[in-house]
């Protein structure tokens, strides 16, 4: 059962709509954060490991929701690969100031030959390549 996003204790269902948009944030996530490091090193191993050819993390290894946002899904039985996750939650304290604090879990990511087309009989659209930061389209014009 999906939880609504903005109270986790909630048992209400996600409507189809905040599902949609959880999955294209979670897809945005996955193209723009430059904080892959240390998890590109996890990935690489583990896709190695289990012989997967062509990895590139952030266009072809990307989350359950990710996947689901390119109109894939993943097959049946599939292992995803475990990865840490840190992010900041804002908390109000006892003094009623505003303070954050990191949270660490678990995400787990899947290689493109471990989905296929959601709807059975069609081609989804091929994965789009991952945005170039402006900064690189530029780089070595103004030398």
């Amino acid at each position: 059962m999906s939880l609504h996003r903005n109270n986790p204790r909630s048992r209400r269902r996600m409507t189809p709509e905040e599902r949609q948009q959880m999955q294209q944030e979670s897809l945005l996530r996955a193209r723009t954060c430059k904080d892959h490091g240390p998890n590109i090193a996890i990935i690489m191993d583990e896709c190695a490991r289990r012989g997967y050819t062509n990895v590139r993390p952030g266009e072809n290894v990307l989350t359950f929701n990710a996947w689901k946002a390119l109109g894939r899904k993943v097959k049946k039985g599939e292992k995803g690969i475990k990865i840490p996750v840190y992010f900041s939650r804002s908390t109000a304290d006892q003094a009623d100031e505003d303070s954050s604090r990191t949270i660490r879990t678990n995400a787990h990511v899947f290689h493109e030959s471990q989905t296929e087309p959601a709807t059975p009989g069609t081609t989804p659209p091929p994965i789009p390549p991952k945005p170039t930061p402006a900064a690189d389209l530029f780089e070595g014009l103004f030398q």
